[in-house]
Parts: C-alpha cells; sequence; structure tokens
C-alpha cells in the first residue's frame, strides 16, 4: 500500500517493489488458501507477536551483529608453514617460523620472488595448503550462531575458483566468499561503520590503519610479526580461537572445541 507504510493507497508502490500493496496479500490469501479478512486477522496476530519484547528483543540483536569478514592464509590456511617448506627444500636451506618477524617473512628477495611467482601461477600452491582446523571451526561456530559470514582474500583472482573449492573440501561454513585481490576487503568493508558494524578477521598489520576504524573492527591471530595493538582502539588480539567467539557472545557450548 502501500499497506506498509500508511499512505491508504492499498494498490501504489510508490514505485518501490519493496513496498506491500492489496496484490501481495490477494497471492498470499489464494496461495494458503485464505479469505482477505482471515489473511489480514493473522498478519495482525502475527506482527502482535513480532511487537511483544522477547522477540523483538531477539530481533533487535540479530540487526546488531556485525558482518563477519575472513582471511584465508595465515587465518584459516597454514600459509606460513608451505611457504617455509617449500622454500627450504628448493634453497637446501633452513628456515624456522620463529624467525618469520616480518610480514613478509625471513626470506631473500630472490626468494620472495619465487613465492611471489608461485602465487600467481601455480594454482596447486593454494589447492594444497593445510587448513587451520580450529580457525575453522570457530568460524563455523561463528556462522552457526547467525552471523553473515564473508570470506574474503587477497589471493590472486584468477584462483578465485580453486580457492573457494578449497573452503569447500575443509568444510568452512560461509554465506559467500570473494577473492578479487587485495582491493576485496576494503571494497566490502567500504559501507560498514557504527550504524552497519563488521569484524575482519585477519593477521595483516597492514590494515590496522587502513580499515580499522569505529564500527570496523580487526580480530589478528597473533603471529611472529603482529605489532602491540594497545595503539589501535579498533583492533584485538587473540592467541586461541576461543577468546574471538567469546568476544562475539558465543555461547559455552558452541566453544567447548578449544
Amino acid at each position: 500500500m502501500c499497506v506498509s507504510c500508511g499512505c491508504h493507497e492499498p494498490t501504489n508502490t510508490h514505485g518501490d517493489g519493496r513496498n506491500i500493496i492489496l496484490d501481495d496479500i490477494l497471492a498470499a490469501g489464494d496461495a494458503a488458501g485464505l479469505t482477505l479478512p482471515e489473511v489480514a486477522r493473522n498478519i495482525q496476530q502475527t506482527t502482535d507477536i513480532l511487537l511483544s519484547s522477547d522477540v523483538q528483543a531477539a530481533f533487535e540483536s540479530a540487526a546488531n551483529r556485525p558482518a563477519i569478514i575472513s582471511d584465508v592464509d595465515c587465518t584459516l590456511a597454514c600459509y606460513q608453514e608451505a611457504v617455509i617448506a617449500m622454500v627450504n627444500a628448493i634453497t637446501g636451506k633452513s628456515y624456522r617460523m620463529v624467525q618469520w618477524t616480518s610480514y613478509d617473512g625471513p626470506f631473500t628477495a630472490d626468494e620472495r620472488a619465487w613465492v611471489k611467482e608461485c602465487r600467481e601461477t601455480d594454482p596447486s600452491f593454494f589447492a594444497n595448503l593445510a587448513p587451520d582446523t580450529e580457525a575453522i571451526l570457530a568460524l563455523n561456530a561463528i556462522h552457526k550462531a547467525g552471523f553473515p559470514v564473508t570470506v574474503c582474500s587477497n589471493r590472486p583472482p584468477q584462483w578465485a575458483e580453486v580457492s573457494s573449492q578449497w573452503l569447500t573440501d575443509h568444510g568452512v561454513s560461509r554465506d559467500s566468499d570473494l577473492f578479487m585481490g587485495p582491493k576485496g576487503k576494503p571494497t566490502l568493508l567500504a559501507a560498514h561503520g557504527p550504524d552497519l558494524p563488521a569484524v575482519l578477521l585477519d593477521d595483516n598489520p597492514a590494515f590496522w590503519m587502513s580499515l580499522a576504524r569505529p564500527g570496523v573492527t580487526i580480530y589478528a591471530p597473533r603471529r611472529g610479526y603482529t605489532p602491540i595493538s594497545s595503539m589501535y582502539p579498533h583492533v584485538r588480539v587473540f592467541d586461541s580461537w576461543s577468546e574471538p567467539l567469546f568476544w562475539l557472545g558465543i555461547t559455552d557450548s558452541a566453544r567447548s572445541f578449544c
């Protein structure tokens, strides 16, 4: 009418198909075998239930849940371990995880260039990364609790299919996934803020300055290159995946695996 806006014009959509008009109510009645008065009565009774305090509180709680955007490499996938193993196998060196104290790793310029080439030219590089099982279980618990989950990575866009398949193969529960290179996370988060909150699960400290802000909080798994987070009011660093579950209000039973 617009039945919904209060204009008392039951057949006028006002140019917006989201408005409810008389035809919608009649069609709903036909689907259920009900008359117009019966449909109107049912709508009123259901609306009364929705406006009850308990149900309304539940709806408000759901509306305030932040969108969850999760990284893949070094978050859901064991990227560092794979890269160190590869570089050691090719060079004969003995790099160790404790040496990975900068975001790009402990490697020489030539070794980093080789890793970059592998990322860009060999789909098996991403297809065979080991999963971080605890991280995936935590993300699945978050999704099960009703939070909208999008998986997004800086991986090259040409590996979107293999990356999506990796998520499916390892049982990652999500609403969608997006692989569009470095612009993906800024694009996803552009609309978010205090009125539309979001949480980014990501290990990259560069995002602490560029993406964290009121309404956009970063939960960062602690790595050897993780800075001290106390200087960044919209960043939380965690050592166990039970911590982000607690911050999001997930119940003890849902996080009993941690």
